[in-house]
Parts: structure tokens; C-alpha cells; sequence
């Protein structure tokens, strides 16, 4: 018999994971601004590029580990499970099936899954499923282009091999907000500072075609001008993503401000989100250089000059809002 939470819906965000969070969390009653699902995930103030700007650059490491993460700061348990290792096609088959099991029981339950790569190389919401057909119903962020079910034996990709699948399991009971949001700080100051660690307690080393932090402006940079951009419609997209990114975190941030646990760090807060509310803008102003729709602006020198200076101003900017963030954390 099929099962179907209707109102579990990818909700717009340049972040997929997030905008997929976001329709599970409004499923599940408890709809949340985007910009606290920004500043509580820490996307909002973290930066990480890949040096030809694939957009795989925008994508977390390890997302069994750091998607949890995102779900454990908003208040909720969950399962995860990443595989990008197959041994046989009966072992892929064999995971498919067993989420199978796992999602449908779970959205008689009333919770949504999220996976990857539904309709695009992207996060989504599986928020129905039919036990005859074996089919998902899906909500991406291509709703209304693309709105077709997955079969649950095409979940993931053989080639590449991966299947990522969370599911709430429900609230944590001993959920603090301040104490998230304090973990969320602290998590993207550890990836400014470059000390950012695993949940071993080892130091994250960032692959060779990724770069993190404050570099990742200058490697940002260096791809617009010696023409290194795997795509020029990345151009706009890498910019668009983090103009959304660092305004949804100047609001979470004033938010905070305004919140009694943080009466110490109210006029600290405040400061490091005008930061960011002025790298955003340096930001929408990169984004409009190089509209998707037009890949020759890609070409032009003058543009490009444009491009490593609005990247200058944003590195600077965001230097800036982490020295605050730092200080306001010590406090």
C-alpha cells in the first residue's frame, strides 16, 4: 500500500542539504527559518571551494558524519549511511534493499529520508513510497521540471558507487540551541583557523583539488583569472551560493545577538554580522559579473579584474566577522 507525507518538500536554498532538512523539519511540525539551518549547520560561515569550481566543491566531507552533525544541532537523532565502496552487484542490490526497509518503515512513521543524486547531483526529500512498484516519491530541487518516482533499485549511483540515506529517528532530549549555535561558531573558527577535526579527534586534511578557509579566496581568484572554471555557468553559482550563505548567517548571527544567553556578546555579535552582511554584498556583486546565462562573460579581462576584487573585499570582510566570532566565543 503506498505510503505519503505530503508535505514533506524540498524548500528553496542554495544548499541542498539544508533545503532538503528544512521540508523534513516542516514534515515533522517543527519548520525552521533557512537562516537558523545555515548558521546552525555552520555552512553559513564556513568556506570551501574546489579550485576549478566544480560544484562538488560546495559538498561536505564525509556527509554520514557531518550531515548527522546538521540533524544533531537542530534538535534531532538520526541514522545515516554513506557507502561509495560496492564489492559485487548483488552488494549494491543488497543495500538497496535494506533501505528499502529501513525508509518505508520510517515514512509509516511519518519521517522523510533524505538521499543523494535523486533527479541531479544534488540532496532531496524521499517522502512516499509504494511497496508494489518499489518506487520513491521524491522532491528535489528540480520540483516541477522533474517530479517523476526513483525506483528503489536505482537509489545512489553504481558509477560512481555511492548511497547516502538519513533519517530522523526523533528530538534529543537533552537538545540545548545555544549550546548548537556555540558548537556551530566554534566548529567553522576550527576550519578558519585550520584546525578542524574529525569525531576521532584527528586533524581534517583537505584534498588537493579542494581548498578551505581563507585561501580558498585566493584559489577562488586565481581560477576566475587564468580561466581555470570547469563551467561558466560556476561563476554565478559559487557566488550565488555564498551571498545566500553569509546573509542567512548575518541574520542567524543578529538573531542571536538578541537572544538573553548571549547578553555578553550582543555588541560582538553585532559587529561580525555587518561583516558578513557586507561580504554578502561583495558577493551579489561577483554573482552579477558573470550571469549563467551568458558564458562570454567568462572571457572578459576587465570582468575578471572586477571578480578578484570583489574577492579581496570578501576575504577581508570575513577575516574580519571570524576575529569577532573568536572573540565573542572567549568571552
Amino acid at each position: 500500500m503506498p505510503i505519503e507525507i505530503p508535505n514533506a518538500r524540498f524548500q528553496p536554498c542554495m544548499d541542498s542539504f539544508l533545503g532538503s532538512w528544512a521540508g523534513v523539519l516542516a514534515a515533522l511540525d517543527d519548520a525552521r527559518p533557512i537562516e537558523d539551518l545555515w548558521g546552525l549547520s555552520g555552512l553559513g560561515l564556513r568556506t570551501q571551494i574546489h579550485r576549478s569550481l566544480l560544484p562538488v566543491g560546495l559538498l561536505g566531507r564525509q556527509w554520514d558524519e557531518t550531515c548527522s552533525a546538521i540533524a544533531n544541532r537542530t534538535g534531532y537523532a538520526c541514522v545515516a549511511g554513506l557507502r561509495d565502496l560496492f564489492y559485487t552487484p548483488d552488494d549494491l542490490r543488497q543495500i538497496r534493499l535494506a533501505w528499502m526497509r529501513t525508509t518505508g518503515k520510517a515514512l509509516d512513521d511519518g519521517r522523510p529520508a533524505i538521499s543523494f543524486g535523486m533527479h541531479g547531483p544534488a540532496f532531496g526529500i524521499i517522502y512516499g513510497y509504494d511497496d508494489l512498484t518499489e518506487d520513491y516519491s521524491v522532491s528535489t530541487f528540480l520540483d516541477g521540471q522533474k517530479d517523476a518516482p526513483v525506483n528503489g533499485m536505482d537509489l545512489g549511483s553504481e558509477n560512481p558507487p555511492l548511497i547516502f540515506v538519513l533519517i530522523p529517528t526523533g528530538p534529543l532530549s537533552d537538545y540545548d540551541p545555544n549550546a548548537a549555535a556555540r558548537d556551530a561558531i566554534k566548529g567553522a573558527i576550527a576550519q578558519h583557523l585550520g584546525q578542524e577535526m574529525d569525531n576521532k579527534g584527528e586533524r581534517i586534511v583537505t584534498p588537493m583539488d579542494l581548498v578551505v578557509g581563507t585561501t580558498a579566496y585566493n584559489a577562488w581568484s586565481a581560477a576566475i583569472e587564468t580561466g581555470r572554471v570547469s563551467q561558466h555557468w560556476t561563476l554565478g553559482y559559487y557566488a550565488g551560493y555564498y551571498a545566500e550563505a553569509r546573509s542567512a548567517a548575518a541574520l542567524w548571527v543578529k538573531k542571536l545577538a538578541a537572544e538573553p544567553a548571549w547578553t555578553l556578546q550582543t555588541e560582538l555579535l553585532k559587529k561580525a554580522a555587518g561583516h558578513l552582511e557586507h561580504e554578502a554584498e561583495c558577493f551579489g556583486t561577483l554573482s552579477g559579473l558573470f550571469p549563467m546565462q551568458k558564458p562570454e562573460t567568462a572571457q572578459n579581462a576587465g570582468l575578471r579584474a572586477d571578480a578578484s576584487a570583489c574577492l579581496r573585499l570578501a576575504r577581508a570582510e570575513h577575516i574580519a566577522a571570524m576575529e569577532v566570532l573568536i572573540e565573542a566565543v572567549q568571552a
